[in-house]
């Protein structure tokens, strides 16, 4: 079974602010590709990530200089 995945409107504009910075590149697929898959792994297996803080884990993007922090749903108010 998979989990649902919310994307909070501040993690929206960081996506869209990366996928602007690395479109005049041509790397722009790309990021937006790693960021799917990173954002299957999650809800396809979240426990495989580490907890960084309390609740809340970190995904890494090994391509790209960026992280998803996230949290279960089961401990989201």
């Amino acid at each position: 079974m998979s989990l649902r995945l919310i994307v909070r409107p501040s993690a929206k504009r960081d996506i869209d602010e990366a996928d602007a910075y690395y479109a005049p590149f041509g790397k722009a697929d790309a990021f937006i590709a790693a960021l799917g898959l990173v954002f299957k792994q999650i809800t396809e297996r979240p426990l495989m990530y580490p907890i960084l803080y309390e609740d809340v884990r970190r995904a890494l993007l090994h391509q790209f200089p960026y992280s998803v922090f996230f949290v279960s749903s089961e401990h989201v108010p």
